[in-house]
């Protein structure tokens, strides 16, 4: 499957690597950047995204993500589900597939999707 079947909308959030995460671009797409809102755990774009490619550390077989402490994807993406419909797409290596459950909160937003190197992992019905 090609990760543009699972985009419902042409505004995608990307997000710039860092340490050995997956650089996104592979993927060859227009992607709007992240920017942190001061004072904020939300973050801003130049457009509104319609999809979001989310970094993480690990991944669960649920669509659960532990990413890095800072809760401002969690916050982004609540912000965004309370005003629209998006899609949220944790992009990672196969080798962070936790084996568990992850620990979860109240506040800790699903992935929607799970693309790898090797897969797209589906978690919405």
């Amino acid at each position: 499957m090609n990760i543009l079947d699972a985009v419902d909308g042409p505004v995608i959030a990307g997000y710039e690597a860092i340490h050995s995460e997956l650089d996104l671009g592979f993927l060859g797409l227009d992607l709007q950047m992240p920017k942190v809102i001061e004072g904020q755990r939300l973050l801003g774009f130049d457009a509104e995204p319609d999809v979001f490619l989310v970094p993480l550390l690990a991944f669960d077989a649920n669509g659960n993500r532990i990413g890095y402490g800072g809760g401002y994807y969690d916050t982004t993406l609540a912000y965004y589900r309370q005003k629209k419909h998006i899609t949220a797409i944790g992009v990672a290596y196969e080798e962070q597939l936790w084996f568990e459950d992850l620990p979860c909160e109240d506040h800790d937003q699903k992935l929607d999707y799970i693309i790898t190197p090797k897969r797209l992992r589906k978690f919405t019905t």
